[in-house]
């Protein structure tokens, strides 16, 4: 019998990270009078003279309501249009789409975003594995030999959070791989929101054994049990203009960012579902419906009030609580097991069927990648408030039999084998 403990710690630095260097959007970089033009030009478009009028009536752009047959007001969008936001809104420089610099310009209003691939990301794995392993000859009657293994593992793997682009990504896991050169999350510090990897599971456990009885057959047996994974917790976009003024938080012109005082892999992690519930609602109470560091600027400029950045759609958005009976991250489960038959004929031949089953109890497993759900709050089917366990929503997140027999807590599959020797 011998019995292992080891500590391992895996440091990775020099990740690359892809920043925007002239830090579009960021608050402090406010040029009043694109401001003003942009505002002048808005309500010029809406066929207004005052703001007030272009809020409440801008059928000009926006024609009217169907339901009320009465002139929509100006938007957000219609703001940004015209240069209130910053590049990303006109989809390249004000200054070469409008003839002058955006509101938010960044460090250089002549240029729009500008990402660089720099050296400055890092990942930290620290972990305490153990493993037990026993050989024994004559375990008890009818068993003529057994390998026993237990092992366990009490790990941390955390980096940077990351996105690959704006909008919520198709695949959360890969949006946070290193290894994909991801966005980084904050221009300004992109290490922010260090935290739990979506990879990262903190306990593993997993023990097998394998078999030798009269007649030649052996029975082999492993099982493996994972704590679940983690997720961010995200206020993504909108789908308006303006996103400076809904989903950043911190004023460093960095959208769609996560619920403020969480980081990367907070759920899972620092709270549960019942945690996730009271973390929106905190936000909500506090700072949904509030306007974000850009549109303080704006307010503390005498360009809106509060009420106004409210009508136009210029404020952080209300977040829905989770999904009643909400699909949690569950623990991986799966049990493996193989009998083989081994008979040789005249010392030269030898003859060895087998039958394997993966997933012998088929056990139900949820959430692994690629198809994982997705910390972004806002964005319906497919994030962690909006899917109710039991019903076809949470189909997509239920491991499929995939390819092949090595998928990981895939459905019960039956492999059949015959291996020849001589």
């Amino acid at each position: 019998m011998i019995f292992s403990a080891d500590y391992l710690r895996n440091v990775e630095t020099r990740a690359l990270l892809n920043i925007d260097v002239n830090q579009v959007g960021a608050a402090r970089h406010f040029n009043l009078t694109s401001a003003q033009t942009a505002i002048a030009n808005t309500i010029a478009a809406c066929d207004q003279t005052t703001l007030a009028g272009a809020i409440a009536n801008c059928a000009s752009l926006n024609g009217t309501n169907p339901t009320t047959n009465l002139p929509n007001g100006a938007t957000i969008s219609n703001f940004t249009n015209f240069g209130l936001g910053t590049s990303l809104d006109v989809g390249q420089s004000c200054e070469v789409a409008l003839g002058y610099p955006c509101a938010f310009p960044g460090n250089n209003g002549a240029y729009g975003q500008t990402s660089f691939l720099m050296p400055v990301g890092r990942s930290v794995y620290n972990a305490l594995q153990m493993k037990l392993v026993e050989n024994v000859n004559h375990l008890m009657r009818g068993v003529k030999t057994a390998n026993f293994q237990v092992s366990y593992s009490l790990s941390r793997f955390v980096d940077p959070m990351g996105f690959q682009g704006n909008a919520a990504p198709s695949n959360p896991i890969a949006a946070s791989d290193q290894d994909f050169v991801i966005q980084t999350s904050d221009n300004d510090n992109p290490l922010k929101y260090m935290g739990p990897s979506l990879l990262d599971r903190t306990h593993q456990i997993s023990f097998g054994g394998n078999f030798s009885v009269p007649y030649g057959f052996q029975f082999g047996l492993i099982a493996h049990f994972y704590s679940p994974l983690s997720s961010p917790v995200i206020i993504g976009s909108t789908g308006t203009g303006g996103q400076i003024f809904q989903t950043n938080f911190d004023g460093s012109g960095s959208v769609s960012e996560p619920l403020p005082g969480t980081s990367n892999g907070s759920y899972e992690r620092t709270f549960g579902l019942s945690g996730l519930n009271a973390a929106i609602n905190q936000y909500n109470a506090t700072q949904g419906n509030q306007p974000t560091p850009a549109g303080q600027v704006l307010v503390s400029n005498g360009l809106f009030t509060v009420a106004q950045l409210q009508a136009i759609g210029a404020v952080a958005p209300i977040v829905a609580n989770t999904a009643p009976n909400q699909l949690v991250f569950p623990w991986l489960k799966a049990t493996d097991f193989r009998v083989s038959w081994r008979h040789t004929f005249h010392e030269h031949f030898t003859i060895e069927p087998n039958v394997g089953f993966f997933n012998i109890f088929n056990f139900a497993n949820f959430n692994l990648p690629p198809g994982a759900m997705t910390g972004w709050l806002n964005e319906g089917a497919g994030s962690i408030n909006s899917i109710s366990n039991g019903t076809g929503a949470a189909i997509p997140f239920r491991v499929g039999a995939g390819t092949g027999v090595f998928g990981l807590g895939s459905p019960r599959a039956t492999e059949w084998g015959l291996k020849l020797s001589f």
